[in-house]
């Protein structure tokens, strides 16, 4: 099934006085171990987690003339997986080429905010965006994978296998509770800071790096064994089944309590 911008569709102006913006919405009912694919541009993707067998899609669309929103689709398409005989959920934002002829005075804008509320054993096989912010939460599944290019992306409370990658911008990490279960995370950024926060009954593995920055441990009360140096390698609580591995290339890694 495939389905365009075309149905549920609100049309207003922003508050931002010369910007247009659309609003769709559509509901989808999946499997509990849904494939979710999503690909976007400029704008957000805001993915959670929830105890329904659907999928909420919500997108609204920006740009300054009513052409260039017109221009811009959102492609759904709900496939079955012969593999896990679950569903395989594809959303992508279409823009099409600007005219090679245009010049410099083509009108460039264009942007997509997406909120996604899927079932949280979902598995989140690609989340990419170019520029702009990505919120993944509450996700349990098989997988959690974000890719941005440029922008902040935030995880927080996923206790999936969770692969987060960004190349300029800042990224974080938050548990707010914490359980006993096998899972890993790995997070790495090119260019800016990664801050992660956990409770205070954390207890997993962590190592942390960064080339040309330092990683600032502030989980520990006050002078007992916090630090900062440009490698760490350190237990939490008991250890746990949990693992996590951080990278930075320019920038610091903070760790702390989240409270």
């Amino acid at each position: 099934m495939v389905l365009a911008f075309a149905c549920s569709v609100v049309a207003t102006r922003s508050a931002r006085a010369d910007i247009l913006q659309e609003t769709w919405e559509e509901t989808y009912p999946v499997s509990a171990t849904v494939t979710l694919h999503v690909r976007n541009g400029d704008g957000r993707i805001y993915i959670y987690g929830s105890e329904e067998n659907e999928m909420k899609v919500t997108a609204v669309k920006r740009a300054f003339t009513k052409a260039r929103l017109d221009v811009i689709a959102i492609r759904v398409a709900l496939t079955g997986d012969t593999a896990t005989g679950g569903d395989i959920a594809t959303i992508e934002t279409i823009i099409p080429p600007l005219s090679p002829g245009g010049g410099l005075t083509q009108d460039r804008s264009g942007t997509v905010e997406y909120t996604i509320i899927v079932p949280q054993n979902c598995s989140v096989a690609q989340s990419d965006l170019a520029k702009g912010e990505i919120l993944i939460e509450g996700m349990r599944g098989a997988s959690v994978n974000a890719t941005l290019g440029r922008g902040r992306l935030l995880a927080r409370n996923c206790f999936s296998p969770t692969k987060l990658s960004v190349s300029e911008g800042g990224m974080d990490i938050f548990f707010t509770w914490w359980e006993e279960q096998p899972f890993s995370l790995q997070g790495e950024i090119s260019d800016g800071d990664l801050r992660v926060g956990l409770p205070e009954e954390a207890s997993l593995r962590l190592e942390a790096g960064s080339s040309r920055g330092r990683v600032l441990n502030l989980f520990a009360e006050e002078g007992a064994e916090n630090g900062e140096a440009q490698e760490l390698r350190t237990t939490f609580g008991s250890g746990g089944p949990g693992e996590m591995t951080l990278r930075a290339g320019t920038g610091n890694i903070r760790i702390e309590k989240a409270f």
